[in-house]
């Protein structure tokens, strides 16, 4: 059993038709699931209600009324010129995080996985938007569960962009912050560096994991069993918030790592699994993916395992078809069909780094926390 947040609203996100962010991928992932005639193991919800004021567990008021501002105005920019402003952003955003808050209250009280798409906002800061973020939901969910008195939460974020907000917001916080992504001195935002690592209580529960640009599936599976799968184990969260962007896919316009789209599902039955053992609620949010080809695809197949059901490899002929008209360009076939023009992992060099990496990484926490990797 699984539960899947949607609303046909989210795609009121709308940056405009040539943005990156395109708002078409909410609804070609649920069409997705619909085309599949999904049994009852997925349950689909609306965005719950809940009061504006919660906004303010992460971001500043004048911030909150400056989205409200630019809002009613629809032109403008939300931050240094990377988040445009558009009629209704703030109720856009908002629903998103309500989304979220909705995923995370529903498998608190269901011990069952939930996925919001529609989240993962982790480059928006107290005081303002970046990297098309607007409001920080991931944030914003793990405050509201220290105000129900839950202090064990850990957020895993494995989109290719480091989570700059999500890490300034949290960074004094005792919350386990595990970010994987594509390394700053090649992308944006440039920060989430290794000697990142926390200030005050938060001091060594952020952990910032690096790449190089062309990191494979076995490079990457090696970071997730090597350092998050034993992190997880040691801090033992009563509560896991999943932020799981696809632009490590291998296609990725806007990135330039080169993950294959199997390794999706992998890592997700990893998390999982070690979720289940510690007895810790999962909770999967979106994230950035800006190739349409792969994101709806992933994001099913991420449900299907959430569900622990198994769909079919060949792609419904009514959501092909429906692809091709929204996206103008030929569909997939088949869930698990690759891009032929997507870029090759880079091998022995990536393997040595990341092993490198992983080193420093252990040898730093265990200067400060004592034995976590040894047993």
């Amino acid at each position: 059993m699984a539960y899947f947040v949607y609303s046909h609203e989210y795609s009121k996100y709308n940056f405009g038709e040539n943005h990156p962010l395109s708002p078409k991928r909410y609804y070609l992932t649920y069409a997705l699931l619909k085309s599949y005639q999904v049994p009852e193991p997925i349950e689909v919800l609306e965005p719950a209600d809940y009061s504006e004021d919660l906004l303010e567990l992460a971001h500043s008021r004048e911030y909150i009324d400056f989205v409200k501002e630019k809002s009613l105005q629809g032109y403008g920019y939300l931050d240094y010129g990377d988040t445009p402003a558009f009629k209704g952003c703030f109720d856009a955003a908002f629903l998103h995080v309500r989304g979220t808050l909705t995923a995370v209250e529903r498998t608190l009280r269901s011990k069952k996985p939930s996925f919001n798409i529609a989240g993962g906002y982790h480059h928006a800061k107290e005081n303002s938007a970046g990297g098309f973020c607007i409001f920080n939901d991931i944030a914003i969910a793990v405050k509201y569960l220290r105000e129900k008195g839950i202090k064990k939460i850990a957020v895993v974020d494995t989109d290719a962009h480091h989570g700059d907000g999500t890490q300034e917001i949290l960074y004094k916080d005792s919350v386990l912050k595990i970010d994987i992504h594509e390394s700053g001195e090649y992308l944006y935002p440039g920060t989430g560096f290794e000697n990142e690592l926390g200030e005050g209580e938060g001091y060594g529960y952020m952990i910032n994991i690096p790449l190089l640009p062309y990191t494979g599936d076995g490079e990457y599976l090696k970071v997730i069993n090597e350092l998050v799968l034993p992190l997880l184990e040691w801090y033992k969260p009563r509560v896991i918030i999943h932020q799981l962007g696809v632009d490590t896919y291998r296609a990725d316009p806007l990135t330039h790592m080169a993950l294959s789209i199997n390794v999706y599902e992998k890592i997700v039955e990893k998390i999982m699994l070690t979720a289940e053992r510690l007895r810790s609620s999962y909770v999967v949010i979106g994230g950035g993916g800006y190739s349409l080809y792969a994101v709806p695809r992933v994001y099913i197949m991420i449900l299907g395992k959430l569900a622990k059901i198994c769909l079919s490899e060949e792609l419904p002929l009514e959501w092909i078809k429906l692809y091709e008209r929204n996206v103008g360009k030929p569909s997939p076939k088949l869930l698990h069909e690759d891009s032929i023009l997507g870029r090759e992992p880079i091998k022995d060099f990536a393997e040595t780094y990341v092993t490198r990496l992983i080193g420093r990484i252990k040898n730093l926490l265990e200067e400060i926390h004592g034995n976590i990797f040894r047993s």
